[in-house]
Formats: structure tokens, C-alpha cells, sequence
């Protein structure tokens, strides 16, 4: 049965904020979300507004597009874009595409409700290379910066070992560390991915989703031949990158089906430029004589 309060979900300028703690407590509450998720989102410079609500021609910065895609993707928020998609900037509609599809799971309110709603949000994910876990840091102060440091024993993970730390916005590669400096902008967020420090190559990020976890269809490691290999999965025409831990520092001697680049010692990103089938496979074979700068 249904609950029965039922706000209007349009995420519309200046509107969302006033529905963003009501969703987390009932998401506190219930441990899930029923009838909840947003029905409209426009992630448009200029986004529609309809009569006194919202800002009128308020102008939506990238942050904020990227937070609310955030915050929908880690909670599993699914979400209609509206209004005149057609007109959305190329560059948000890329943000705007990185929370879809929606993604079940739960995330949990680190800090409870210190803040309304919480600024820090924790979910385990997996894919076929492995486990880790997606850490979402919120700032809804719309005037103030912070620092916003982050370490692993904050969010009530191990505090004995150093982590992989994947910024998914800026496409970033850290540690190994156990911890990560940083700071937030006023409106804004951070997604992180904590990866342990993995033994064999192992994948640690990539463009295709907030959480992910999404189209990595096939991931396989043969020690025996050192080769590495599998099946990645994206909208037709696209292009998306992946990043790589090869913790011998490997150089390679085979590469089909994806380009490469070695971004720094012991990362590799793949970048993959799916065809109108929306599958590609590719392999890799690695070498541990062939130095790697």
C-alpha cells in the first residue's frame, strides 16, 4: 500500500531542495523508497520553472547538475527528464546520463542526520572485477565551501589498510592511501570509489555510471598467460573510459578492441567507442619484462 504523502517530485530550480530531507527520512525511515522518486529533472543552464515555484531564470550551475545526478544515482533514485530536452547543452546531458540506468542497492546515511539531509552517504558495490565502496560526500550549503577530507575510518571502514581512491567527476586516481584530502564547493558534491589495494589487475573506475557498476558485463584475469579480458557494455555511439590497477606495473604486448593510455605508474585507462550493437569486447596481454615509466 502506498504511503500517503505525495509531494509534487519535480526537480525544479531553487524547488528540489525542499523535498531532498523529506526523501531522506522517509529513506531512514523505511530503509527504502516507495512512489518517492523524482519525476522530472531538467538539468538544463536555464532550467524550466512553472509559476512561483523554483527561481525564476535561475541559472543551474554543472555542480549542481552533477550533484542531484549523484544523489539519485547512489540512493537509486529513477528520474524523467522534462521540459525541452532538446535544448539541453550536450555536457549536461552527459552528466545528466551518468545516473541512468537507475541502480537498486542501499546506501546508508553515514552521518545520520547531523545535517538535513545527510552530507555523507555509503554504499557497497560490486562488479565482476571486485568489490568496493562508493562514497557520496553532499554539500547543500548553496554560500560555503569546506574542506571535506575523507578517511576511511570516518566512514566506519577498516582503518588497517590503504585504499584506491577513484574520483568518479574528475576522473582522478589516487593512493594508495588511507585517506584523501579535498574540499567542496558551495552546492556541491563528491563521488568516490575505495577500492583495497587489489593483488592482480583489477578494474578501479570508469565514466559509465556514478556507481560503477553498470556495464561491465564480463571481467576475466588468467595469471597462467597473463591476459587480460572481457566484455563492456554502452549506449551506441558513445564513448566511455576505464581505469585499471596492474599492481607489477605491467607493460602490454597485445591490445584489441579498446585504446590505451598509461595515465601513471601502475594505472592504466582503457577507452572504449562502442558501435551500434552497444557491446565490446577486448583483451589484453600484459608483460612484466616490458618497463613501464
Amino acid at each position: 500500500m502506498a504511503d500517503g504523502y505525495r509531494p509534487a517530485h519535480d526537480w525544479r530550480g531553487g524547488l528540489e531542495e525542499d523535498l531532498a530531507p523529506t526523501f531522506a527520512c522517509r529513506y531512514h525511515y523505511h530503509d527504502r523508497f516507495f512512489q518517492c522518486d523524482n519525476e522530472f529533472s531538467d538539468p538544463a543552464q536555464y532550467p524550466f520553472t512553472w509559476r512561483a515555484s523554483g527561481v525564476e531564470h535561475m541559472a543551474s550551475t554543472q555542480q549542481r547538475v552533477r550533484l542531484w545526478v549523484s544523489y539519485n544515482a547512489m540512493l537509486g533514485f529513477s528520474y524523467l527528464g522534462g521540459a525541452a530536452l532538446e535544448r539541453v547543452e550536450a555536457d549536461r546531458w552527459w552528466i545528466f546520463q551518468r545516473g541512468l540506468p537507475a541502480q537498486g542497492g542501499r546506501a546508508t546515511p553515514v552521518d545520520l542526520f547531523e545535517a538535513s539531509p545527510p552530507q555523507r552517504w555509503k554504499r557497497n558495490c560490486r562488479t565482476p572485477s571486485g568489490e568496493y565502496y562508493l562514497l557520496g560526500q553532499f554539500n547543500w550549503d548553496k554560500s560555503q565551501a569546506y574542506d571535506a577530507p575523507v578517511c576511511a575510518a570516518d566512514w566506519d571502514i577498516s582503518e588497517n589498510a590503504d585504499y584506491l581512491w577513484f574520483d568518479f567527476w574528475s576522473g582522478q586516481v589516487s593512493g594508495p592511501a588511507h585517506s584523501l584530502p579535498g574540499w567542496l564547493a558551495p552546492f556541491s558534491c563528491r563521488m568516490l570509489q575505495l577500492y583495497p589495494v587489489p593483488t592482480h589487475p583489477s578494474l578501479v573506475g570508469n565514466t559509465r555510471h556514478v556507481t560503477g557498476q553498470v556495464g561491465i558485463d564480463r571481467w576475466q584475469f588468467s595469471p597462467q598467460d597473463n591476459t587480460l579480458e572481457g566484455d563492456f557494455s554502452g549506449a551506441p555511439g558513445s564513448r566511455e573510459n576505464y581505469w585499471i590497477w596492474l599492481p607489477g606495473n605491467e607493460g602490454l604486448t597485445t591490445c584489441s578492441g579498446v585504446t590505451i593510455e598509461y595515465i601513471r605508474p601502475h594505472v592504466l585507462r582503457l577507452s572504449v567507442s562502442f558501435d551500434t550493437s552497444g557491446h565490446q569486447a577486448w583483451r589484453l596481454v600484459l608483460d612484466s619484462t616490458i618497463p613501464v615509466l
